[in-house]
């Protein structure tokens, strides 16, 4: 053990002659039958957490695949799991813990076909440690899930009631503490993401999972008003995972979702990352529960907050060319604008069009420009979605609007007009041939006006 000791100290070091040698010692060492059980050891017992750490890193590489595990004798294979599970319950530091998990996790994924009681221990350490009334045992065992579930995912499968409830039961104890901005919470949620695909034809968990989407959505709420942004990001993956790959669970809920969603992207004092990950899946889910969501009178808010999204300021001033140049720089207003894109193509022009007109008409008569770029960027982007519309009822109205805009004195709203301008000349074919002679002429003399203003500077 003290040789092995030695490769992995020497493995850590940052000259590079050491660390050659230290490697190709380490390949002639695996092929010593010791080298998995002083390696076990290693990472349960040496001082240096690093050394602990590193040790735990080598066995999930060396085991990740099933021939290897399978040439470790029978008896030492039932030492390492105990003795890996034991580890993880004694382990005081939090980087030497998720090492050892995430080899746990390779050891779930090649014993999951024996019969033996090794995952019915793994799972009620989960379930014991993650109900937990100490903070540090329930920190464990959601972290320990989450890995596991990232790790092997599909051997979850036959114990999806139990894990459910598990979810839904860390959510109500936590909500009873009034703080659900918890690292069990990201750590549950975390897990339950990798596993919602798994969820598919089990009707109880189904069920379950779909009865904890108000505890989901309070947790999210908490999770949106915390300095570390990421950790709302990341949580928020278990929405999308549902929309993307179940998304019949979130059929009783759409009203929730899409008001925490609006309220959130309304909210300027949270992050822009929050509001991102709001406005797109607002667009997400109208583009699958457009029915739903008609039928429950939603679309108009929608409307409403979304075009508000589209007139705020940019973050910076390269921002508001972003859209236009196609580049994939997210913020609240292109995401927005995006969004409204994507209403275009899923909801009937007869109930975008009328409430959108309405928002339209205020805002090009305001003297705050941002309404004005607003309004001809919703024009723009409504084109190809409500083309037959258009054509047929408001072509010629637009067309004026659009007229006035490019000759607007703002830059960013002049911008926005030529904009709706190219996107009617692409989608609204061959009706917008027509009133050609009454656009070229403004075209020609802004080009004019332009070309004098070169000079001059």
């Amino acid at each position: 053990m003290q040789q092995m000791t030695q490769i992995i100290t020497n493995l850590l070091t940052s000259d590079n002659d050491v660390i050659k040698k230290a490697t190709a010692d380490l390949q002639e060492a695996y092929k010593h039958p010791e080298t998995v059980p002083a390696l076990c050891e290693i990472a349960v017992s040496a001082p240096e957490p690093q050394v602990r750490q590193y040790s735990a890193v080598l066995l999930k590489k060396h085991l990740a695949k099933l021939r290897q595990w399978n040439k470790v004798p029978v008896e030492q294979q039932q030492i390492i799991k105990q003795g890996m599970l034991n580890a993880l319950m004694q382990e005081q530091q939090k980087s030497v813990r998720k090492a050892i998990a995430q080899f746990v996790g390779v050891l779930v994924r090649h014993e999951a076909k024996k019969s033996d009681s090794w995952m019915s221990e793994v799972l009620k350490f989960i379930y014991s440690y993650c109900s937990s009334a100490d903070p540090k045992q329930s920190e464990l065992g959601s972290s320990t899930f989450a890995i596991l579930a990232d790790a092997a995912p599909d051997q979850f499968l036959q114990h999806m009631e139990s894990v459910c409830e598990m979810f839904t039961a860390a959510l109500v104890a936590t909500e009873a503490t009034g703080n659900m901005a918890t690292p069990v919470i990201f750590n549950i949620l975390t897990g339950m993401t990798y596993l919602v695909p798994f969820t598919l034809g089990h009707n109880t968990a189904e069920q379950t999972l779909q009865k904890s989407i108000p505890l989901i959505v309070k947790s999210l709420q908490a999770f949106a008003v915390q300095p570390e942004v990421d950790q709302f990001v990341h949580a928020f993956d278990i929405l999308e995972s549902m929309a993307d790959l179940n998304a019949k669970l979130l059929n009783n809920h759409i009203k929730m979702l899409l008001e925490f969603c609006l309220e959130a992207a309304s909210n300027a004092q949270l992050d822009s990352a929050v509001r991102i990950k709001a406005v797109a899946y607002v667009g997400w889910l109208v583009r699958l529960k457009k029915k739903l969501i008609i039928k429950q009178k939603l679309i108009e808010p929608i409307i409403r907050v979304v075009f508000n999204l589209m007139a705020t300021e940019p973050e910076d001033e390269d921002d508001d060319e972003e859209y236009f140049l196609g580049e994939d720089n997210s913020n609240p207003m292109t995401t927005a604008t995006q969004t409204m894109d994507l209403l275009a193509l899923s909801v009937p022009p007869e109930k975008l069009i009328p409430p959108l007109l309405q928002l339209l008409e205020p805002a090009l008569q305001g003297q705050d420009p941002l309404p004005r770029r607003a309004a001809y960027l919703s024009m723009a982007v409504i084109a190809e979605g409500c083309s037959e519309a258009i054509c047929n009822k408001y072509l010629e109205t637009m067309l004026n609007i659009v007229k006035v805009g490019i000759t607007d004195p703002i830059p960013l709203v002049r911008n926005a007009a030529f904009f709706a301008l190219g996107q009617f000349s692409e989608h609204l074919q061959p009706d917008i041939t027509k009133f050609a002679p009454q656009i070229l002429p403004i075209l020609f003399e802004f080009l004019h006006q332009l070309c004098n203003e070169l000079r001059v500077s």
